[in-house]
């Protein structure tokens, strides 16, 4: 079954934006076709070990992939991307994120095997509660607050949004460019038990952050 695209309705990129990638981001490119893209172009990957910050005691070993910077862009920013699945639906957004992390654990897992993991670590990092997303680099440092390069039709406005979403609401509004990199991520685990958190709180309001905020 294949991806749907945001209308040129629902998904408005600013006029101020670069002419000529404005049109590629608003060309019906199908989200298949970046995926492809995206693995075709991994030049390397690196392995980060993440403790959580709230609740404690829990950590996680995610992967950082260095692809191509064109198809991340329209990864994130295009009307057939990531952002856009999930703008159409909840559904459609959870389906995009299953079927992008299944084709780059598959492309990565020689290297995973080869790197110092354990069996579980691996298997997580293309489980179904497995997340991808784009690397919070130096776009996302250098941010200006105030800038808007793209708004959706269900978005919430940045006047209604509370103080601590705020950021991610700003971030939402941002179209991101010039970075080759995009995260892969798995469930968190006990540094005890080796359990999840209970109902994985960690990440459990993510899918409606990127509904409503365009960023999570």
């Amino acid at each position: 079954m294949d991806f749907g695209f945001a209308t040129h309705e629902h998904w408005r990129i600013h006029e101020d934006v670069d002419a000529t990638r404005r049109a590629a981001l608003m060309a019906e490119t199908p989200f298949k076709f970046i995926v492809e893209g995206l693995v075709a172009g991994i030049s390397k990957i690196s392995v980060h070990l993440e403790p959580s910050k709230e609740p404690k005691g829990y950590s996680r070993r995610w992967v950082e992939i260095f692809t191509n910077e064109v198809f991340v862009d329209l990864w994130h920013n295009g009307c057939g991307g990531y952002r856009a699945q999930y703008l159409l639906s909840e559904k459609e957004g959870e389906r995009a994120n299953s079927y992008a992390v299944e084709k780059l654990h598959t492309a990565i897992l020689p290297t995973l095997r080869a790197r110092a993991l354990t069996d579980c670590e691996i298997e997580d990092l293309g489980a179904p509660q497995a997340k991808t997303w784009i690397k919070e680099g130096l776009w996302w440092r250098h941010a200006k607050k105030g800038v808007v390069e793209i708004e959706t039709s269900i978005w919430r406005d940045l006047k209604e949004v509370e103080a601590k979403y705020l950021e991610k609401a700003r971030a939402g509004r941002l179209l991101p460019n010039g970075d080759p990199r995009l995260v892969l991520k798995p469930i968190w685990r006990s540094d005890e038990d080796g359990q999840p958190p209970p109902e994985n709180v960690l990440t459990k309001d993510r899918t409606e952050q990127i509904r409503t905020y365009g960023y999570t």
